[in-house]
């Protein structure tokens, strides 16, 4: 991970939140509020389930299979090939991102 681009931001409220969150590449976070401002902002979106809460939001954005339980958010493979798949799928549409873009990944 390349520590030196990454910088810290605190947001004052949630339209700021959801401000920043809609200007992302890509989003991969256990946090239930973040990933639903994503998704609903067309933010490519790998969740980190851990209470069974995920599954249902991702299906009802019809993107269920980027959810991932919360024993596996370790296996950064498994992340790296979500990522890789939701850029890919981006990319189709018309985006010209590359997972390269990504130090960390």
């Amino acid at each position: 991970m390349n520590l030196d681009s990454v910088r810290p931001w605190v947001v004052a409220d949630a339209r700021e939140a959801k401000g920043v969150i809609s200007r992302a590449v890509l989003l991969i976070s256990a946090r239930m509020h973040a990933c639903v401002a994503a998704l609903s902002s067309a933010v490519p979106t790998v969740g980190i389930s851990y209470l069974g809460k995920f599954e249902g939001q991702f299906e009802w954005f019809d993107v269920p299979r980027v959810v991932v339980p919360f024993e596996r958010a370790t296996d950064t493979a498994l992340i790296k090939r979500l990522a890789e798949q939701l850029l890919n799928e981006r990319n189709v549409r018309g985006s010209q991102l590359k997972l390269g873009d990504f130090g960390w990944l």
